[in-house]
């Protein structure tokens, strides 16, 4: 597991030494990764990401990963505080608050109704077409990525 977490930890720990005043956000945000799901996303996933054939996240579908987050938690494929405040932490980035972004983003329309859509306008997955387990471990993928995103 600790193989798996590494590369998270980096990655946010990158992203609050460049925005300091997230930095102690992030590292609560980090730490209770681990606590929502009994080991974190990483130990759910394990190496199976890859094999789902998950789309890669960027940037640039910021506002679709935070309408999947959204997806996840009415779906009950995520809970706690994390995904919600993860969620809320992309649209803030982006500028958008929650009513507004439903109503005129595109992408996180898309995410809401669980179109996973890919970074460069790759692969997308359409969560409402696979089986549950599929849809917790791409839940866990999405949060475990929207760290990178902030």
């Amino acid at each position: 597991m600790r193989s798996k977490t590494v590369p998270i930890m980096i990655a946010l720990a990158a992203i609050a030494v460049a925005s300091p005043s997230w930095a102690g956000d992030l590292k609560d945000l980090t730490g209770r990764l681990g606590q929502d799901r009994g080991g974190g996303a990483a130990q759910a996933l394990g190496g199976a990401a890859g094999n789902l054939g998950l789309p890669a996240l960027g940037g640039d579908v910021a506002g679709n990963v935070a309408g999947v987050l959204g997806y996840c938690i009415r779906n009950n494929f995520l809970g706690g505080d994390v995904a919600a405040q993860a969620r809320s932490r992309l649209l803030s980035g982006l500028g958008l608050e929650e009513e507004k972004a439903a109503e005129e983003d595109e992408d996180y329309k898309a995410g809401l109704s669980g179109l996973l859509k890919g970074t460069g306008g790759g692969r997308s997955l359409d969560l409402e077409s696979v089986s549950g387990e599929i849809r917790e471990r791409a839940c866990d993928y999405v949060l475990e990525n929207a760290g990178s995103l902030l």
